[in-house]
């Protein structure tokens, strides 16, 4: 075989990104997707930088008058949490979009002339007239109090960081690293649909900051003082792999789905909650970082410990991936579960794991179960979650059953525990443990998993004071074999 026929061979057998589709990206900033933000993040939102809120909390603003009005706000949240789930995907990917983040997308889009004006006029019809008013009402109070405090005092530190970095993901080729990733998760991104991404401000160079993609947006909050584009830009990696892997085609989704749910190890299914945070984070953190600095990252890659973790572990099998130009398929599904029960071989009976798809139903009555999940955010990352009340209703098990992957937690009070005699005819363990949860005014709780392999506590508490108490109890207990006998407290 002649040397030119055998350098012929190599080339077709190594990948070249020259041959993937570049994806094109545009980078802006914008100061009413920063108030947007903002106004949400001093609000209690869970998935906001803490950072961002400790600069309001610490503050003049932080106020009498402004507390009230962001209790108002989250009162109008509760119409924004509504959206619609898309057909045909894998329930797990849990896949859909919320009026809440149509107006965060929406808000970087805005003529920085028109401003809310804009926003309001881009996001009618979203919400009841009257509510959609006060929403802006409270945006505009906060309009200035945002530009005092966040906007003005970083606004050319924002804009210096927005031209380096479009110069950086230039030179370093991020249209076709996202080729590279497109062929990777098999995803089906078209080179004529650009990613569209957003910066705000968080003051301060050390902290929290956040990030969040949602499908072709990204939203991205930038420690002003703390700009390692290195860093940052595997940041905007991480959030765009996310939307990739929502882009794979619902058959292909389907198929992963099957390889993580037929494969019989128990650590599968807790695996595959974590999968796409982990691949995000070792390919933007890992791969992508190492791409463009030339060097691993030594710095903590994501702020959750066993994410951080799974994805160091993960990172070796994804290099290779990417160096011989696979896709996700079987083999490294397989690798991927093994990987993660070497890792955390207690992960199927933590709390920590079994939360992460939650489903609650309350009573309706003294306790309400979107504060209960609120109230568990602040402790753990849940990142779906649904609620339901109250008991003594049909669609009380009609929501446990729709849910099949996700735990089940039902809370209910000493004056409400009634209730628990319907739901005990449609879900077998509330009936085998009754008596346990009935027969006694102390606090009570008990779990376990249906015949099915469902995960369920079941807890009853003198009253709503006693939600705190539940939540530090539960957190100590760790793992669910420790309510296998009713644990009273």
């Amino acid at each position: 075989m002649s040397h030119f026929f055998k350098l012929f061979i190599l080339m077709m057998l190594v990948p070249s990104t020259n041959c993937l589709a570049a994806i094109p990206v545009k980078f802006e900033v914008s100061k009413i997707h920063g108030l947007v933000n903002f106004v949400e993040t001093i609000s209690g939102r869970w998935t906001y930088s803490r950072t961002l809120k400790a600069a309001y909390e610490e503050s003049r603003f932080n106020n009498a008058e402004n507390r009230d009005l962001i209790a108002e706000y989250l009162q109008i949240r509760n119409h924004m949490a509504n959206g619609y789930q898309f057909k045909g995907y894998p329930e797990s990917r849990d896949l859909g979009q919320s009026i809440d983040k149509f107006f965060l997308i929406q808000s970087a889009f805005v003529n920085p002339a028109k401003g809310l004006d804009e926003l309001k006029s881009r996001t009618t019809g979203l919400l009841p007239v009257k509510v959609s008013n006060r929403y802006f009402e409270i945006l505009t109070h906060f309009l200035p109090i945002y530009e005092s405090l966040i906007w003005n005092p970083n606004e050319k530190k924002l804009y210096a960081f927005l031209n380096s970095i479009k110069k950086k993901s230039t030179q370093w080729q991020l249209p076709v690293i996202l080729g590279q990733i497109n062929t990777f998760y098999n995803a089906n991104w078209s080179d004529r649909t650009p990613f569209y991404i957003t910066f705000y401000p968080i003051p301060g160079a050390k902290g929290h900051s956040t990030a969040e993609s949602q499908y072709n947006f990204e939203s991205v909050g930038v420690l002003v003082d703390d700009l390692n584009d290195e860093e940052i830009f595997g940041t905007i990696v991480h959030e765009l792999c996310h939307s990739l892997h929502a882009e794979q085609d619902p058959a292909f989704q389907h198929q992963l789905d099957g390889w993580f749910t037929a494969h019989d190890s128990p650590h599968a299914k807790i695996a595959y909650q974590y999968i796409d945070e982990a691949l995000a984070t070792a390919i933007g953190q890992g791969w992508s970082y190492q791409k463009v600095s030339g060097k691993k990252s030594e710095k903590s890659w994501y702020a959750h410990r066993q994410t951080d973790q799974y994805a160091r572990a993960l990172f070796p099998v994804v290099s290779r991936y990417f160096d011989t130009g696979n896709t996700l398929d079987a083999p490294f599904v397989k690798e991927a579960v093994a990987i993660f029960a070497k890792e955390f071989p207690e992960a199927p009976r933590e709390f920590e794991n079994l939360f992460r798809e939650l489903t609650i139903i309350t009573d309706g009555k003294d306790f309400d179960a979107r504060e209960i999940g609120n109230s568990f955010r602040e402790k753990m990352r849940i990142p779906s979650l649904r609620r339901c009340s109250p008991l003594d209703k049909p669609e009380a098990v009609q929501c446990i059953n729709e849910f099949t992957n996700a735990t089940v937690l039902i809370i209910v009070s000493e004056a409400e525990k009634a209730q628990l005699n319907e739901l005990a005819k449609g879900f077998p363990p509330v009936k085998t443990h009754l008596q346990a949860l009935t027969s006694s005014a102390k606090n009570v709780m008990v779990g376990g998993f249906t015949a099915d392999n469902k995960p369920f506590v079941l807890v009853k508490l003198s009253d709503k004071s006693q939600l705190k108490a539940f939540i530090e109890k539960l957190l100590e207990v760790r793992r669910i074999d420790g309510l296998q006998t009713p644990l009273m407290f």
